[in-house]
């Protein structure tokens, strides 16, 4: 038997927002303790050497209403951020080594190569979970519980963005001599450590108390998949039990109310109230207390974490100048800087780099859009230098790809486009546009009708970054004859409105990690149909086997090979101008004397903030 646990490749690159299953498989920026507006900062602290004071509350701002409890269920970003104060999973990343570390397991799998079989060449992954992890109601948490969810997502009637990657599972079994080990036989691919150790755990009795689930495997459930008749048609007549198991799954009280959030983790829901708060407090002899000095990532200090939910960003930073917030992130750069200045004695300060990155869509299935070279002069028309001085306070870098700059494989070979309004006066007359009928707007004729260059730009309103880039671009097109609407929306209109493909061209913030790169989601021509998350609709049969091929090879050089060249492809077609990546903005009250940031999202990591040590 050989162990691959520390060797393999491995990734889950998640779904829109809410990406969760994590790894560590590159060199990040490193995450920092302590206060990190000092650059001094740099030493990493075990975590549970500390001897906290654990009486404390923290108010945490959320931009919007996380829509729920459920990480297999809502889509958005703040539900997974206040997810995983509830749902633990077996392996996550340690936002201060930024490597892949057990959470519910008690060590990393052991990884082995099948050499015989029907599963040959496949890598079956054996966990085991902690003997102290209990339920809500004292049952233990064991193998069963990990079948229960895998099963549930797998029900028709459960709508999840995880489902593609569940079915991928080959074969599940329980250790006959001990409840709590099992394996998970998954094919070779870059993500399989991430997918079957980053899996949520829900209390199987919970949502199937009449154990409706327990007369299927997991192998049957995604054999029916494959029978469009039973998905579409009868896997409700078939088994009434399944229905009820899914409207169960998928209530809202399940997701809202706290005598139906029920888990394994530190902390009970208190209170919810949309789009208002949210508060935890912290369980009781929570079994994780006890394994905290071995399993740093069962920490969870601040006996209350109130969630306060504040759309409007100047309401926000009142209340956190107040003391009635006591840590805010995205805070807008010049807010930011200013803030450095007149709150240094109430406020620590931190800007650690993150993997995300900015970029604009352009709709390329748009007859206005489907020209590259429309698109290209529209890039060239955007002056994102001046941007980052004085828009972004040089609180961020330019990029040129969705691959961070700091990863191995970011192509360094393409140059940052440049702001040209000649080049794109030039391209836009390459592309057929022309102002024929004087009114100072390019246009031209597509299928017998007159279109013009007339481009409505959708952003998230309370992005004040986004709409002054978007100023800067609508005053440089306007003297080349394109016309340019900024329409602000607010979060879910703006969610909607992609995952529609309702919008010409869109400024979005997709989430990275300190992981290899999976572009299938959100680049892959497959992934435009529906709600699919190929906002642009680009794809070329290149492109699309680049992505294919990249999740499935093992070899670190041919990977990074086609890492590049899936880049000069998206150079070259140009389906989004790629911005900037950020480095995040966050202001925690100076009571807190033990903080980490760190390059893992959100940033900041409330589940470890005290305000001392005893």
């Amino acid at each position: 038997m050989k162990d691959y646990s520390k060797s393999l490749s491995a990734i889950f690159a998640g779904v829109l927002i809410l990406l969760c299953f994590f790894s560590c498989r590159t060199d990040p920026p490193e995450s920092k303790v302590g206060d990190a507006s000092n650059p001094e900062v740099t030493d990493k602290i075990a975590i549970s050497d500390l001897p906290f004071t654990e009486n404390t509350t923290v108010n945490v701002h959320l931009m919007g209403d996380p829509g729920g409890l459920s990480p297999y269920i809502n889509r958005g970003g703040y539900s997974t951020v206040v997810s995983e104060r509830f749902f633990p999973t077996l392996l996550h990343i340690d936002p201060v080594s930024l490597t892949l570390s057990p959470v519910l397991a008690k060590t990393l799998p052991v990884i082995e190569e099948i050499e015989s079989g029907a599963f040959k060449g496949m890598l079956r992954y054996t966990f085991e979970i902690h003997e102290e992890a209990v339920w809500d109601n004292g049952s233990p948490v064991q193998a069963s519980d990990y079948a229960f969810i895998i099963k549930a997502c797998l029900i028709p009637g459960i709508k999840t963005p995880y489902k593609p990657y569940f079915k991928e599972i080959k074969d599940f079994k329980i250790d006959p001599k001990n409840p709590k080990k099992f394996s998970v036989v998954y094919d070779k691919h870059i993500l399989g450590e991430e997918i079957v150790g980053g899996i949520y755990f829900y209390p199987a009795y919970m949502y199937d108390p009449g154990n409706v689930l327990q007369k299927y495997t997991i192998v049957d459930l995604i054999e029916k998949n494959k029978d469009k008749k039973w998905v579409t048609e009868d896997w409700a007549k078939e088994d009434a039990g399944l229905k009820k198991v899914a409207d169960d799954f998928t209530s809202s009280k399940y997701i809202t109310e706290k005598d139906f959030v029920s888990s394994c983790g530190a902390y009970k829901l208190e209170e919810y109230v949309p789009n208002d708060r949210l508060v935890l407090t912290k369980k009781e002899n929570w079994w994780g207390d006890k394994l905290r000095n071995k399993y740093p990532m069962l920490t969870a200090i601040p006996k209350k974490i109130v969630y306060k939910i504040i759309p409007d960003v100047v309401t926000a930073l009142t209340y956190l100048k107040s003391g009635e917030l006591d840590v805010m992130s995205a805070i807008d750069p010049e807010a930011f800087k200013q803030l450095e200045k007149t709150h240094k004695d109430k406020l620590s300060f931190h800007a650690p780099a993150l993997l995300d990155y900015y970029y604009a869509n352009f709709q390329t299935t748009l007859p206005k859009l489907k020209d590259k070279k429309t698109r290209k002069a529209i890039a060239h028309l955007l002056d994102l230098n001046q941007a980052q001085k004085t828009i972004l306070k040089d609180l961020a870098v330019r990029i040129t790809s969705p691959v961070h700059p700091s990863k191995p494989y970011y192509n360094e070979s393409l140059k940052l486009i440049d702001y040209n309004p000649e080049k794109a006066g030039q391209l836009l007359k390459e592309a057929g546009w022309a102002d024929s009928n004087g009114n100072g707007i390019l246009d031209q004729t597509v299928d017998g009708n007159l279109v013009e260059l007339e481009i409505k730009v959708i952003y998230g309103a309370a992005a004040n970054v986004g709409r002054s880039i978007l100023l800067l671009l609508q005053e440089a097109a306007k003297k080349q004859g394109v016309a340019i609407e900024i329409v602000g929306l607010d979060m879910n209109a703006l969610v909607s409105s992609m995952l529609n493909k309702d919008f010409e061209m869109s400024i979005t913030r997709a989430q990275g990690l300190p992981i290899l790169d999976d572009f299938s989601s959100r680049w892959h021509s497959d992934s435009y149909a529906g709600r699919g998350l190929n906002f642009s609709g680009f794809g070329t049969p290149e492109s699309d086997k680049l992505i294919e091929d990249i999740v499935v090879e093992m070899d670190e050089n041919k990977r990074n090979s086609m890492y590049k060249r899936f880049q000069e492809i998206l150079y070259e077609e140009q389906p989004a101008i790629f911005l900037y990546a950020p480095q995040e903005r966050i202001a925690v009250d100076k009571k807190f004397k033990h903080v980490i940031t760190s390059i893992r999202r959100p940033g900041y990591h409330e589940n470890y903030f005290a305000t001392g040590t005893k």
